[in-house]
């Protein structure tokens, strides 16, 4: 069905050369350091005092979260409820006033669009959506929007259970015929990011998100990515219900690239700040992946933002976790030395053991291995502040 409808136009900037560079693929730097991944911080300013403020003081603490991240980074998502497109304008005006060179990537909460038993399928639903990603784009001047779906999606994602307190009101009935027809309304010319896509709660939540995946695939084809939950907390790696669900990602998209999401609460069994440095070194060696999302959420969003970026530390050597399960031990220098002395055309090569990309598996990667060896990947999940 790919390519049977057009969305509504738009007249935007250079936001589609920026999606681009999201979504491109690379190698592995010499050594790989934290240093060496893109950060991409994402905010939900869901209630904004008054959108068109430049000197109301929730958009204030927004910026000054967005000053620190610009020292790290030079594009930020940031998402709104529906009737709030001004606040890209006011947003990029205070920063440019402020002399923080940043992107801003827009996006919607759709959930905020909803009124009492409607459906994710409705046509109405995604008139209205589209109408708001035209104003926030035409605002934002961009070509990229995120569609975060979440509470719109989730009665039929989890099949009815939307959270201890509701979070939405809607039926969880989902037409996915109508709904890809709904889905044509979406502006013809801009990139989406969709959240949430696939995740590792069940086998049956997973199957009915990726119903509303393929759903978008079908309708908005290479101009939907999607975002990964591989990375999102520190618990849940590796987890076979997680590998699961990104497996029949891949199937939807095409192996079409993703951006991981990382959750930074400082509670729980989430990221804490003072891991970031081995999350994102799991990342770019034990995913290869150059872009990650991170969320500090909106509560407490400036003293996150602080103390993530106070620990992000450019030019550390990642530990050589090869075989990715955050720990430094005996397993992986068996598989180092089984690998040792051979090269990329051998068959008991292994790439991960190559920490220096190199080719070869050799004694400088034995030497990093046993610098480091024995020890943990990241700190303990303890609040740093």
């Amino acid at each position: 069905m790919v390519g049977t409808c057009f969305g509504r136009g738009i007249i935007t900037g250079c936001g589609l050369a920026m999606f681009v560079a999201l979504i491109s693929p690379g190698s592995l730097a010499q050594y790989a350091t934290a240093g060496d991944m893109e950060i991409i911080p994402w905010v939900e300013f869901n209630y904004p005092s008054d959108p068109a403020d430049p000197d109301a003081e929730d958009l204030i603490e927004i910026v000054d979260g967005l000053e620190i991240w610009a020292t790290m980074t030079d594009k930020v998502m940031v998402t709104t409820r529906a009737g709030c497109a001004v606040l890209y304008q006011t947003l990029n005006t205070v920063l440019a006033d402020r002399g923080v060179n940043i992107m801003v990537i827009p996006g919607i909460k759709t959930s905020s669009i909803y009124s009492d038993g409607c459906h994710f399928d409705e046509l109405s639903f995604w008139e209205s959506v589209a109408d708001e990603v035209l104003d926030i784009c035409t605002y934002a001047n961009s070509d990229v929007c995120v569609l975060e779906n979440e509470h719109a999606s989730c009665c039929y994602s989890r099949d009815g259970y939307c959270g201890p307190e509701g979070w939405c009101n809607c039926d969880y009935g989902v037409d996915l015929e109508q709904l890809e027809s709904s889905l044509c309304e979406l502006p013809a010319n801009i990139q989406y990011w969709w959240w949430p896509s696939v995740p590792g709660y069940d086998p049956e939540a997973q199957d009915r998100a990726a119903d509303l995946c393929e759903a978008a695939v079908n309708v908005l084809g290479d101009r939907v990515h999607f975002f990964a939950h591989l990375l999102c907390a520190p618990h849940l790696l590796n987890d076979q219900l997680l590998l699961d669900a990104h497996e029949k990602l891949m199937d939807i998209t095409g192996n079409q690239p993703t951006l991981p999401i990382m959750w930074f609460y400082n509670v729980g069994d989430y990221w804490h700040d003072n891991q970031i440095n081995g999350a994102l070194c799991h990342a770019i060696t034990c995913h290869e992946f150059e872009q990650v999302c991170i969320y500090p959420g909106y509560y407490n969003w400036y003293d996150n933002t602080a103390a993530i970026v106070s620990y992000y530390g450019a030019g550390e050597v990642c530990c050589p976790d090869i075989n990715c399960n955050g720990v430094l031990d005996y397993n992986d220098l068996i598989i180092l030395l089984t690998a040792y002395d051979t090269c990329a055309e051998d068959p008991d090569y292994e790439a991960r053991a190559d920490f220096d990309a190199s080719g070869c598996v050799d004694l400088m990667d034995l030497t990093l291995l046993l610098s480091e060896y024995p020890g943990e990947c990241w700190p303990s999940a303890v609040d740093s502040r």
